[in-house]
Parts: structure tokens; sequence; C-alpha cells
């Protein structure tokens, strides 16, 4: 069993598997080759010919999450001036817009207790 017979007779198949869960083909070709290294460096942990499809794509199913993982990271690395007080502010003046009107449509005094809360 060597690394050229596995990709020879597997790698369609991952490209159809990470297709299914990648939209980007860059990216899908990318995982590929990831898989292409680790099943390289991995393959003597393979005990029979017959566990070789099953270990691949656990491979391949490591490998997509790993990659939604890194995604989600730089993404929440890349929010620039977040701070969390402004959007309380913004909520809090988003509902108070939202039920103004709802106040103002009670009797005086249920809408004076109400505002003062």
């Amino acid at each position: 069993m060597n690394i050229e017979y596995i990709w020879k007779e597997y790698r369609t198949a991952l490209k159809r598997f990470l297709h299914a869960k990648i939209s980007n083909e860059a990216d899908v070709d990318d995982l590929l080759q990831d898989i292409l290294i680790k099943t390289y460096n991995n393959l003597a942990t393979v005990k029979t010919q017959k566990s070789v499809k099953s270990w691949l794509f656990q491979i391949a199913n490591n490998t997509i999450i790993d990659y939604y993982r890194k995604k989600g990271r730089v993404h929440d690395a890349n929010i620039e001036g977040y701070c969390p007080e402004d959007y309380f502010q913004l909520a809090t003046i988003d509902l108070s817009n939202c039920i103004s009107p709802f106040i103002n449509a009670l009797p005086f005094e249920n809408a004076i207790l109400l505002t003062a809360i």
C-alpha cells in the first residue's frame, strides 16, 4: 500500500466530499493538499488496507473542522473597534424607539411610571 495508489484511488471522492462542505474551489484544493500531506505523514499508522477509506475520510473530516475553526478565528480577529458598551447603547436606543409609541398610547399615569423605571 503506497501513497500513489491511495491518492489515485480516493482523490476524486475526497474532492467531492470537500466540495459538499466547502464552496470555495481554492480552499478545496488547499485542503486536498493538506490531506495528502497528512496521509503521507501518517500512512504507517493504517493497520489494514480495508481501513484506508474510512481513515482517509476521517482525516478529511478533521481537516474540514480545522478549516472552519481557523476561519472563525480569523473572522473574529478582523472585528475592529468593536465595543460591547457601544453595542448596548445602540440596542437600548433601538428598543426605546420601538417601545415609545406603545408607551405614548398608555394613559398618562401609566406612561409616567414606565418611563421612570
